[in-house]
């Protein structure tokens, strides 16, 4: 196999295609990715056996076609540090070798036999999302899903396909996220729960906002496919919560903030706390917030806030992380903040399509 790639293409194709890859195996095959090369380009895979990644160049000069398998780290620390715009990729039976103008490379390679297939579509019905929303909508759920958790099912964020909208919903049992996009077109209404690093791979693959991006759900995997780049991965098993009753519909009080100006305030207002201290206080009044945060060891620190507000007193704590969190994606000039009571959760809205749950904090 040889092939005249682009440099800055196929960096681009490492980058993305590495970051399916475990860095701890005992397979060396998931170690490496698999250049797949012929007539009508070149192809870059990788998987964990989990999640699987095609990504295809399209600057390209095909030489031979062919195939071989590369440890992934080596082959993109040579790609990267590589000055020349394009560059030689020739792979033997035990070797690949890369050349530029002024450097020469040889890369011991592993059997292609011994790298697992990574599934494609197979022509099932899926639906089809803008790029530009779809990435919009991880970044407003993917945060408040559960990094550890015993809770399997919620270690990933919930896809929940009705007619022309998607809705994803994402939870670590503290706080809750929900967002839905306008699809370009349906096809099925099956739900499932797709994995946090599936979520942040396809995250990366997202740039061009206009791209269609066409989604499939077989059996236990989710299929993606981008222009240049197909995703497949398994699900999450297990059953989402039912995070409709988590959700308060009885809240009294709404309180609505410029976006930028509470980020500012909670921002300011965490500055003295601490991990054994981690709770803002909120202090609703006439026409006034006033956020407190403070900790024995350090001391304390409050930040007025003017605001429209007309209910009687009222005093409610939050984690300033989870807060923090959720302004920071909400995407909009202005945010709404609903609550009930000091035990009850608080509900921030953002236009019609993102709501936020967050549990309060006892504050002695």
């Amino acid at each position: 196999m040889k092939a005249i790639c682009n440099r800055a293409s196929l960096l681009e194709a490492l980058h993305v295609t590495s970051a399916a890859i475990t860095p701890r195996t005992p397979k060396p095959a998931l170690q490496c990715v698999l250049v797949d090369c012929q007539e009508e380009g070149l192809t870059v895979v990788a998987t964990d056996l989990q999640v699987g990644i095609r990504y295809r160049l399209e600057q390209v000069e095909v030489k031979q076609a062919g195939r071989g398998l590369i440890p992934a780290d080596r082959f993109l620390a040579i790609v990267r540090e590589c000055p020349d715009d394009t560059l030689s990729v020739e792979i033997g039976e035990s070797s690949c070798r890369i050349d530029t103008s002024d450097s020469h490379f040889t890369l011991n390679t592993s059997e292609v036999e011994g790298f697992p297939a990574v599934r494609e579509a197979n022509g099932q019905d899926g639906l089809k999302i803008k790029a530009g929303l779809l990435r919009g909508m991880i970044h407003r759920t993917l945060f408040a899903a559960a990094k550890e958790s015993s809770r399997y099912a919620i270690n990933g964020v919930l896809w929940a396909p009705e007619g022309k909208n998607l809705m994803m919903v994402a939870t670590d049992g503290r706080r809750l996220a929900q967002v839905q996009a306008e699809l370009i077109s349906g096809g099925t209404e099956a739900t499932a729960i797709v994995p946090t690093k599936t979520m942040s791979l396809l995250d990366r693959c997202l740039v061009e906002a206009e791209e269609q991006v066409w989604v499939g759900f077989q059996e236990n995997r989710i299929v993606i496919i981008l222009p240049r780049v197909t995703i497949s991965s398994t699900l999450v098993e297990g059953t989402f919560p039912k995070y409709n009753e988590v959700i308060p519909h009885d809240n009294t009080v709404k309180v609505k903030f410029k976006a930028d100006a509470l980020l500012s305030a909670f921002r300011r207002a965490s500055l003295l706390t601490t991990e054994n201290s981690q709770g803002v206080r909120m202090q609703f009044s006439k026409d006034r917030l006033v956020l407190t945060g403070r900790a024995a060891e350090t001391g304390e620190g409050k930040v007025e806030l003017g605001i429209e507000y007309g209910y009687d007193d009222l005093e409610v704590g939050f984690n300033p992380h989870y807060v923090l969190e959720a302004l920071r994606v909400v995407g909009t000039e202005e945010i709404s903040l609903e609550l009930k009571a000091a035990n009850t959760p608080g509900v921030f809205r953002s236009g019609d399509d993102f709501l936020y749950v967050v549990m309060p904090v006892s504050l002695s």
